[in-house]
């Protein structure tokens, strides 16, 4: 099964989204089976399904009452809906992510019942193979050429000392070329509570292979349709990509792998080609780890990533993203694990960040500490692009001015112990400022 939102379904260095793109370039030709680079049908992130099959979706959500009664009945009234492969296709995992619903009792508890494409159909609920079958079953008798595939994946428990759970998933061929699809993935997500939610996802129908290979690998290479199938050992050491790193354009700047060594400090910059906002989260032993652990700069098409990690020993570092001008919450982007050999210490920090800091690309800020000293003058200097005024307002709400200096602000101050914080206003005709960032002084 799928992860849980926010955890769900992040490149080694010698397997990075580039080469990855350019096997798929060197593939033309080649007697595996390839997914043809055909934008306008097989790239879900240019063309979406639902965009092209919005009339499809209607008629499914307004199917008449015993068209699902067997699967005959079920495989004309959907073959019916399209005139061609892809769109047949599209009509088998837009209904079943619709009307089944994932098994989670079983998955838990190991008894799953009858997985037949019947006893799928009449129970409405199965686990990955009972997507898979019941995808096969309606594709035979509409007339697409598909296969059910078997492997592991980066699911549900995933992680990085090995640990795989089975799954299974379908391949059909539209046009003479075969595609990838997981209608389990496609069609909801466990919850914190293990609980299904329902959630059509159109990243896993003809997902590019490039990107179906990070957290699926089938038993029979020759399915991974990669022109250069990678092992067991090498799907291991993949980051975890979710679908939003792909959707947001991300790009890992780094050549790194599912596992990060490091001291007591990591570094990671990534960029994308969209106007987006990042967030990132830390965790140890299920515990997280205070947000002033870690700390992101945007400049320009950038993002650095910085983590201060306390004590020696193991972490999950994850990477969320949204469009810059979204209201609403993060996508999981990006999963590590990170071993540190050292540990920072509990004082150790970063000033607590605002949304505010990314989006309006401040760079450069020292000091780079979340603690400092009550009482001793620090030196205060960052990049504010476009700001009108920037200041700094202590525990007693003192205010103090910084000073610009070409497209820098900058400013001494010894304040008091408690809060302080850097603010800035950006619309001199508001007098309202903007929390950027905010230091303990103790």
């Amino acid at each position: 099964m799928k992860p849980s939102v926010p955890e769900r379904p992040h490149h080694a260095g010698w397997l990075t989204i580039v080469s990855l793109i350019l096997l798929v370039l060197a593939a033309i030709g080649s007697t595996q089976p390839l997914l043809a680079a055909s934008a306008d049908v097989r790239d879900p992130l240019l063309i979406p399904p639902d965009a092209r099959y919005a009339p499809l979706r209607q008629a499914i959500d307004a199917a008449p009452p015993r068209v699902d009664d067997d699967l005959d009945a079920l495989a004309a009234f959907l073959g019916g809906l399209a005139n061609d492969d892809c769109g047949r296709a599209y009509a088998i995992y837009y209904w079943l992510s619709q009307n089944i619903a994932y098994d989670t009792k079983g998955f838990f508890t190991g008894e799953f019942g009858s997985l037949t494409p019947e006893s799928v159909l009449q129970r409405r609920e199965a686990v990955c193979s009972g997507y898979s079958r019941l995808f096969q079953a309606l594709a035979t008798r509409i007339g697409l050429d598909s296969r059910e595939i078997s492997g592991v994946s980066k699911g549900y428990g995933w992680s990085t000392d090995g640990t795989l759970g089975d799954h299974a998933w379908n391949a059909v061929r539209i046009d003479g070329q075969w595609g990838l699809i997981d209608a389990t993935w496609g069609a909801g997500h466990l919850n914190d509570q293990n609980r299904f939610v329902r959630a059509t996802d159109d990243f896993y129908f003809l997902t590019p292979p490039e990107r179906f290979i990070y957290n699926h690998l089938p038993k029979d290479p020759a399915w991974q349709l990669l022109p250069a199938p990678i092992s067991h050992a090498e799907f291991l050491a993949l980051p975890d990509l979710a679908p939003a790193f792909f959707v947001r354009g991300l790009e890992l700047m780094d050549n790194v792998g599912a596992v990060l060594k490091t001291g007591k400090q990591l570094s990671l910059e990534l960029r994308s080609n969209q106007d987006v906002v990042t967030a990132m989260s830390v965790e140890r032993n299920g515990q997280k780890v205070p947000e002033q652990h870690s700390f992101i700069e945007r400049d320009g098409d950038r993002f650095h990533l910085q983590a201060l990690l306390p004590m020696p020993g193991r972490y999950e570092l994850r990477l969320f993203v949204k469009p810059a001008d979204a209201p609403g919450p993060y996508d999981q982007a990006v999963r590590f694990t990170v071993d540190a050999s050292t540990g920072a210490g509990g004082k150790a920090g970063f000033p607590q960040q605002t949304s505010t800091y990314q989006t309006r690309r401040v760079t450069g800020l020292a000091p780079l500490a979340y603690h400092l000293p009550a009482g001793q003058p620090q030196h205060f200097d960052l990049r504010v692009p476009r700001a009108n005024a920037v200041a700094l307002v202590n525990s007693t709400g003192e205010w103090h001015q910084l000073t610009a200096v070409g497209d820098r602000w900058r400013g001494n101050l010894a304040a008091p112990s408690g809060p302080l914080q850097l603010l800035a206003q950006f619309d001199p005709a508001n007098n309202s400022y903007d929390v950027l960032v905010t230091y303990q002084v103790e």
